[in-house]
């Protein structure tokens, strides 16, 4: 399935790729980033179900895992129908920042 709907942006981060990725893929990295609370099933086809203390809910679908370089998933577009199959797709993209010139 195609994703229409894509986010891209590039950072750079003064950590090792290592410990971003910890960040991304933990129910504890991900719930102090993203939500309040997460749980993370990192497989393909896994869901990562995060919550805030207002009620709110999202569930994420992960859609790849190639550790420690790349983590991607989609989530529903917000306004569609429920079951809807369009998609957001996310997709973080870690390298190792090059080494400072001498």
């Amino acid at each position: 399935m195609a994703f229409p709907d894509r986010i891209e942006r590039t950072l750079q981060l003064g950590h090792p790729p290592e410990r971003v990725w910890q960040a991304l893929t933990t129910a504890e990295g991900l719930g102090t980033w993203f939500g309040q609370k997460a749980e993370v099933d990192l497989r393909v086809g896994g869901q990562a179900k995060l919550s805030w203390d207002s009620g709110d809910t999202a569930t994420l679908t992960i859609e790849r895992v190639e550790p420690p370089r790349v983590f991607g998933y989609s989530w529903p577009v917000y306004g569609l129908p429920e079951g809807d199959p369009r998609r957001t797709y996310v997709e973080f993209t870690l390298e190792a920042p090059a080494p400072a010139p001498r």
